[in-house]
């Protein structure tokens, strides 16, 4: 054995060991530049929703102020309406108004709200309305019984009714 076999260096067992330890090291780098843009991708997608959420959020705030100024628009439109409906019933049922007397024909016969026999209760207004002065029961001419004095308050209500009242009355405060 000489000086020959020693120099005797087995290139094949090296050479194999270096192709292997080169593989690995690329697998590793491989690994490593997949890893990286996996992470990058998922970073952009995060950043896309955020960003993606924040216009739905930009969104949603822009249409409510439109569906707020809209409902107030609705809003402010629905009293107008109720203003102008209340205006036309204080106007249709106001005395003074030229529609009220057409409607009622009391400009042709300004005095036919009242008899001749009870013409010392009203007075003609200039506004072709009247009202009674004092209550005639203060005066002691006229002495209704309490049963007539409610069905002259409530018109339309029968003496049934009254004594249907004097029951519920008495029921709820005894009698």
């Amino acid at each position: 054995m000489g000086i020959y076999q020693r120099d005797n260096i087995n290139y094949q067992s090296m050479i194999d060991n270096m192709i292997k330890n080169r593989m690995h090291t690329a697998e590793r780098d491989a690994d490593r530049i997949v890893k990286t843009a996996d992470i990058k991708a998922q970073t952009a997608k995060d950043i896309a929703s955020t960003f993606a959420r924040g216009m739905d959020a930009y969104q949603a705030y822009s249409e409510a102020n439109e569906l707020e100024d809209k409902l107030k628009e609705l809003q402010d439109q629905r009293a107008n309406l109720v203003r102008a409906q209340i205006q036309a019933e204080q106007e249709r049922y106001n005395p003074t108004s030229f529609d009220y007397q057409s409607r009622n024909n009391t400009t042709n016969d300004p005095n036919r709200s009242y008899s001749e026999s009870t013409d010392w209760m009203v007075h003609a207004n200039p506004d072709n309305y009247y009202k009674l002065e004092d209550n005639p029961k203060d005066y002691g001419l006229y002495n209704f019984s309490k049963k007539e004095q409610w069905l002259m308050d409530h018109p339309g209500k029968s003496e049934e009714d009254y004594e249907n009242f004097l029951k519920y009355m008495s029921s709820i405060y005894g009698g």
